[in-house]
């Protein structure tokens, strides 16, 4: 017989991959949309990246979110600064990327559901 997982940690699971998922479906939105909303979107993901790595239980979802948003500020910098190669294509990596971490955190939350019932 399996654990009763705490209810804290099932409720965080879901509200990280709720959060993921549509983190990773707004990059590929931006993605299509335009440089300048890509580059307040990674903006803001790489500040709140940032500030979720100070608590060890987000650490690794912090880490992964401030990447994500590094990728998307460099994708969006490509777009606007006529110099550098074009790297719009790098927007899809970050957004596919929070996606399946959106997609594993829904799974972790469905199980740790079932063990409390």
């Amino acid at each position: 017989m399996s654990d009763i997982e705490p209810r804290s940690q099932v409720s965080r699971n879901g509200v990280k991959g709720v959060g993921a998922l549509a983190g990773g479906v707004g990059l590929v939105v931006l993605s299509l949309l335009g440089p300048v909303l890509g580059l307040i979107a990674g903006g803001l993901l790489t500040v709140v990246g940032f500030s979720l790595t100070g608590s060890k239980p987000d650490r690794t979802a912090g880490a992964l979110t401030a990447a994500a948003g590094i990728v998307t500020v460099v994708s969006g910098l490509s777009r606007v600064l006529h110099f550098l190669p074009n790297l719009s294509w790098l927007m899809w990596i970050p957004g596919v990327a929070l996606i399946g971490a959106g997609a594993w955190s829904l799974i972790k939350f469905f199980r740790g559901v079932r063990s409390r019932s």
